[in-house]
């Protein structure tokens, strides 16, 4: 599938050519579609009324544009049958298998993939690759994942979440036309391999508000004082007090680590780090976030283990999350899934 990337290929207008007029048909039509299936996703199982109702859009128009859906199967009938008037109605909802929308989340050399359906539910979500350091790693990285996911699905969006302090530029694809080679940049390349939507974004990792919501479900949990520590090539970690966040500095989170390029931090060093802002605040909550493989269940039991040993009181309760936080991930989905090609 990477072929495509270094021929150079390019996705081709099907539309030029075509009579001004029926393309403004057209524009028109799948602007009504997209109205329609918005109305499909506000609504997990709604009624050709309905819809008609909530868009503006004739009976009619409504009626053909949910034949078409129903013909495309982007759409299904759910079989409910409710009377209205005396008159029955079928109840129709979204076909969660029609495709899939693919988010990368990028942090550093890792990448993990989180697959949603037509419904925006997350069907899938695992780590991809701890070794990607150039776009077309990345590109590859992407390519394989989605060949081996996708299966008779229509691919709807691809999209890219990055860390805030990583740059796009450092990510350009590299392809050969045969005669000459050049960058361009990762979206674009996304855009030429695929023949979807593509969106890159950038977005912070956990903050101890994101880690707490999603511990309470949204209710966000008393806590005075939290520590949160982002394990990558650095260690990055901040405290909330009260309302308030502040970052450490990195030289005092990193000193006197020693490891090999690509690996985790031995558990006995992030243990001291919690010990160490442990004594220096009252702390009750230590939440760890990486991308990293090998920073897993086993590794956070280690942490917990050292942690116990130590003399200073109660040891905080510590919780291992992901890179992102699952909002930033399904925002971006919802953004590619009102993008999808109709």
């Amino acid at each position: 599938m990477m072929e495509s990337i270094f021929s150079g290929s390019r996705a081709v207008d099907k539309e030029k050519g075509t009579n001004p007029q029926k393309r403004g048909v057209r524009d028109v039509r799948r602007s009504n579609l997209r109205l329609v299936v918005a109305a499909f996703r506000a609504h997990p199982t709604t009624s050709r009324v309905a819809i008609a109702k909530e868009t503006g859009l004739s009976p009619s128009t409504v009626g053909s544009l949910v034949t078409e859906l129903l013909e495309r199967k982007i759409i299904l009938e759910c079989g409910s049958q409710t009377s209205t008037a005396g008159r029955s109605r079928t109840d129709l909802c979204l076909n969660p298998g029609y495709g899939a929308i693919y988010v990368f989340e990028v942090c550093g050399a890792d990448v993990w993939a989180s697959e949603f359906d037509m419904t925006l539910r997350m069907t899938d979500s695992a780590h991809l690759s701890g070794s990607c350091r150039t776009g077309n790693d990345l590109m590859e990285c992407i390519s394989d994942a989605v060949d081996s996911r996708l299966g008779n699905r229509k691919l709807l969006g691809i999209g890219v979440l990055m860390r805030q302090d990583m740059e796009e530029r450092n990510f350009r694809v590299v392809y050969d036309t045969g005669y000459d080679s050049a960058s361009i940049p990762l979206r674009e390349a996304l855009i030429t391999q695929f023949h979807v939507a593509a969106v890159v974004s950038f977005s912070q990792p956990y903050t101890v508000r994101d880690a707490l919501q999603e511990k309470a479900g949204m209710d966000l949990m008393p806590c005075d004082n939290c520590i949160l520590i982002g394990i990558g090539q650095e260690i990055q970690a901040s405290v909330t007090l009260g309302a308030q966040t502040v970052p450490l500095r990195s030289e005092f989170c990193n000193r006197g680590q020693e490891r090999e390029p690509g690996s985790a931090p031995a558990s006995g060093f992030i243990a001291s780090l919690i010990e160490l802002l442990c004594a220096m605040f009252a702390t009750t909550q230590v939440f760890l976030t990486s991308f990293s493989d090998s920073v897993d269940a086993a590794y956070l039991k280690e942490v917990q283990e050292k942690v116990r040993r130590w003399g200073g009181g109660s040891p905080p309760e510590i919780q291992l999350l992901r890179g992102f936080p699952e909002k930033s991930t399904r925002r971006l989905a919802s953004q590619l899934l009102e993008g999808m090609p109709l």
